[in-house]
């Protein structure tokens, strides 16, 4: 499950920050539970995903919360 980080950004239970799989920055608490896999920037974008991003999601299980 995610928990909240002081700095608004959504954490794994290792205290890892979920990222964008399109440009890899943080994503905050609202688009994780929104299921997000991508920033409010790359969202209004339509940036593609980056297939390194991906493929270290699917290795480290493609959680989904």
């Amino acid at each position: 499950m995610a928990s909240w980080a002081e700095d608004g950004n959504a954490r794994d239970d290792r205290g890892q920050a979920f990222v964008c799989l399109a440009c890899g920055s943080a994503l905050p608490e609202s688009l994780v539970r929104a299921v997000s896999l991508r920033c409010g920037e790359c969202r209004s974008a339509n940036e593609p995903l980056n297939a390194e991003l991906v493929e270290g999601w699917r290795a480290d299980g493609a959680h989904l919360h």
